[in-house]
C-alpha cells in the first residue's frame, strides 16, 4: 500500500513537472560551450530491496562522460547543484545529452533507476534552460531530475578562462595579486618577462604599480585582446599542464582546466556512461588489460570495443565476452595461435558448420531470442519474424524502402554509406596502415587479387565492418556502372578489430568478392566484400555491366560479423570532417545505410 501511493505521489510530481519535449529548433546555430548544472532529483525510485538509495547523475555528451557525488540515504530527495563544461558546434544540433541516475553501492555494480535525453537543438541559446526530466526504467517513471543549460560564448569561455587563471596567481587566496606573484606563474609558461613589465600589466588593471584585485586582473587580461597577445608567448597552458602546440590551443583544453579549480564539478576523466557508473572494484580494472586498441577497453573480464553514434554523438561500449576475447587474442596475437590458424581448413570447417544451422528449420527458434537480445527494430523489416524459413532468412532480411532514406538522393556527386556499420576512413591509404590495419603483408597487389592495383595507388580508403547485430545487407555507396567482379577464395578469419590490430593480414587472406564500379563523378572504386568467420555465404545482388544508383543493393551476408573495404582513387572524394577526425583516434563511427559519406573532388 505504501509503495502504491508512493507511486502515485512521484505520477503527481510528474504531472505537475511536465517532461522537456525533445523538439528541434530548424534554426539552431551556436559554436562555443554549454554549461550543465545537475540540480536535484525528486521522487526518487528505490533500485534495491533495502528500500533507500544512495543516487548519483552522470552525463555523457559525445566522448566525454561525468558523474556527481553520491549522497548517502537520501531516498526519494537528491540535491547535488554541481556543472560541466561541454563543447559543442553548429552542425551538433541532432547530438543527445544522456542523463543517467544511478544508485551507488559500495562494492558490486551501480544500479540504473533511470534514464533520459536532451538533444542539444531542443533547447534555447539565450537560455538558461530550466528542464525536468522523468527519468525511466522499462518504460516506468522512476524519478523527476532537474537539469539546466547554458550557452556560453566564445568571448564568455575567455572570460572564464582569465577568471580562472587570475585565481591561480593569487597563491595565498587574499583576493589580491602582487607583481611577482604574477611574474611567477608567467615564468611557469614560459613567459620570461620582466618585472618592470608585470608592473605595467598590473598598472593597466587598477592604476597601481604593486597588486590589483583578482577580479581586476581577469577583467584586464579578457579586454581589449590584453590576455591573447600575452599567451602568444607561452608554451604551457598553466591550467592543464599541457603544452601548447597545433593539437592544444590555449582554449581549447578549458573544459578540463576548470575542472581542476572548481570544486562544484562533476567527476570527469570517463568516455561512456557505462564507465561513469562504474564502482570502485571495476574502476580500479578499468584500463588493466594491456595491448588493447586505443579504442577499446576492459573490465570485469569482458573487452569493449568503443563506438560512436553519429547521429546521437554518444559513445557506447560493444561488449566482446572474456571467454571470446581471450580466445581470439590467442589465436590472433600469439605465435601459438598463428600456426594454428595458418590451417584455414578449421575456420572453414566451422563456417560450414554454422550454415547448416543456420539454414536448417529448426534454427527459426533463434530468432526470437536474437531479436530480444540486439532490440532489432523490426518494425523496419520488409517481413515479420514468422514470415522467415530460418535463422539465415531472417539475418539477411530486407528493410522496407523507406527505412533508410538516402542522403541527397538525386545528386550523384555525394556519395553514402554503403552499410548499417562501424565506420573508418583515411584520406590516404598509409594512415589506414599505420593507425589500423596491422597486417604486416597487408598491401593493395594482396587486397585486390586478380585486379590490377595501379588505380589505386594512394587511394582514400573506408572500412565498413557489421556486428552481427546490424541490418546486413550492403548497398552501392555511389552511382555507376558494375564493370567487374572478381570472386576470390580464401580463409575466414574474424574480421574483429583485436584480428584486424594483429600482425594477421586478415582481409587480404579472407574470401572475398571485389566488385569494381565504374562512377561518372568518382572515378573507378573498388569494393571489397570480405567474408569471416561462420560468413561463408557472400550473395551478390548485382552483375557485370549493370546500371546501379547509389542505395542499389550490392551483396547480403549470411549469419555472422563482416567488413567491405572500399577504395576510392586518390583525389577523387573528400570524406565527410567527423568520420576523418574519428578515424584519426582510431575510434569508429557508427552509421547508417544511406547516411552522408563524403563528396567529389
Amino acid at each position: 500500500m505504501f509503495c502504491g501511493q508512493r507511486g502515485k505521489n512521484r505520477e503527481a510530481f510528474a504531472a505537475a513537472h511536465p517532461a522537456h519535449e525533445n523538439v528541434i529548433k530548424s534554426d539552431f546555430r551556436f559554436r562555443g560551450v554549454v554549461e550543465v548544472r545537475v540540480i536535484e532529483a525528486f521522487r526518487i525510485k528505490s533500485a534495491d530491496l533495502r528500500n533507500t538509495a544512495d543516487p548519483f547523475v552522470s552525463v555523457q555528451y559525445e566522448q566525454d562522460a561525468r558523474r556527481t557525488r553520491h549522497i548517502k540515504n537520501r531516498t526519494q530527495h537528491a540535491k547535488w547543484d554541481q556543472k560541466c563544461y561541454f563543447s559543442v558546434s553548429e552542425t551538433d544540433g541532432q547530438h543527445l545529452f544522456l542523463f543517467v541516475l544511478w544508485d551507488h553501492d559500495d562494492i558490486s555494480t551501480n544500479d540504473n533507476i533511470g534514464e533520459a535525453a536532451v538533444q542539444l537543438a531542443s533547447l534555447e541559446v539565450r537560455g538558461p534552460n530550466d528542464v525536468w526530466l522523468h527519468m525511466k526504467k522499462h518504460d516506468k517513471l522512476s524519478g523527476i531530475l532537474h537539469v539546466s543549460f547554458s550557452f556560453l560564448t566564445t568571448t564568455q569561455v575567455e572570460q572564464i578562462f582569465w577568471k580562472t587563471f587570475a585565481s591561480l596567481v593569487d597563491v595565498n587566496s587574499d583576493g589580491k595579486v602582487t607583481t611577482e606573484e604574477l611574474r611567477q606563474l608567467l615564468l611557469i609558461c614560459g613567459d620570461r618577462r620582466a618585472l618592470e613589465e608585470c608592473q605595467e600589466l598590473i598598472k593597466q588593471a587598477n592604476g597601481s604599480t604593486t597588486e590589483c584585485s583578482v577580479e581586476e586582473l581577469a577583467l584586464m587580461f579578457s579586454e581589449n585582446g590584453v590576455g591573447k597577445e600575452i599567451s602568444k608567448h607561452w608554451v604551457v597552458n598553466p591550467l592543464t599542464g599541457k603544452h601548447i602546440d597545433d593539437g592544444h590551443s590555449l582554449f581549447s583544453d578549458l573544459v578540463a582546466a576548470v575542472d581542476r579549480h572548481t570544486s562544484q564539478f562533476l567527476e570527469s576523466g570517463f568516455v561512456t556512461t557505462a564507465q561513469a557508473r562504474a564502482g570502485w572494484f571495476t574502476g580500479l580494472t578499468e584500463w588493466a588489460e594491456v595491448g588493447v586498441s586505443p579504442s577499446t577497453s576492459s573490465a570485469n573480464g569482458e573487452t569493449k570495443i568503443l563506438v560512436q553514434d553519429r547521429s546521437t554523438g554518444l559513445v557506447s561500449e560493444e561488449f566482446i565476452p572474456s571467454v571470446v576475447f581471450f580466445a581470439i587474442k590467442a589465436m590472433y596475437k600469439d605465435h601459438i595461435g598463428h600456426f594454428a590458424i595458418k590451417n584455414k581448413s578449421v575456420l572453414v570447417h566451422m563456417s560450414e558448420k554454422a550454415g547448416h544451422k543456420y539454414t536448417s528449420p529448426d534454427s527459426v527458434k533463434d530468432i526470437p531470442n536474437f531479436i530480444a537480445t540486439y532490440k532489432i527494430n523490426m518494425a523496419e523489416s520488409l517481413h515479420q519474424a514468422q514470415d522467415f524459413k530460418n535463422f539465415n532468412e531472417f539475418f539477411s532480411r530486407e528493410l522496407k524502402p523507406d527505412a533508410r532514406p538516402i542522403f541527397e538522393k538525386d545528386r550523384d556527386e555525394f556519395a553514402v554509406s554503403a552499410a548499417d556499420c562501424r565506420l573508418l576512413g583515411w584520406q590516404q591509404w598509409n594512415d589506414a596502415k599505420r593507425l589500423w590495419i596491422k597486417g604486416k603483408l597487408f598491401s593493395l597487389d594482396s587486397l585486390l587479387k586478380g585486379v590490377p592495383s595501379a588505380p589505386w595507388k594512394d587511394s582514400t580508403l573506408v572500412i565498413f565492418r557489421l556486428a552481427p547485430q546490424d541490418y546486413h545487407r550492403v548497398h552501392c555507396p555511389v552511382s555507376g556502372r558494375i564493370e567487374k567482379i572478381v570472386s576470390v577464395p580464401g580463409a575466414l578469419y574474424t574480421v574483429n578489430p583485436i584480428a584486424i590490430n594483429s600482425e594477421l593480414d586478415v582481409y587480404s587472406n579472407n574470401k572475398r568478392v571485389i566488385v569494381v564500379l565504374e562512377s561518372p563523378e568518382f572515378g573507378s572504386v573498388a569494393l571489397v566484400v570480405i567474408g569471416a568467420t561462420a560468413v561463408g555465404t557472400i550473395g551478390l545482388l548485382v552483375q557485370e555491366g549493370q546500371q546501379v544508383k547509389k542505395g542499389d543493393p550490392l551483396n547480403f551476408f549470411a549469419y555472422g560479423g563482416s567488413t567491405v573495404v572500399a577504395l576510392f582513387q586518390k583525389g577523387k572524394i573528400q570524406l565527410d570532417r567527423d568520420i576523418l577526425e574519428r578515424s584519426q583516434q582510431p575510434l569508429e563511427t557508427f552509421i547508417r545505410m544511406g547516411d552522408s559519406l563524403g563528396r567529389a573532388q
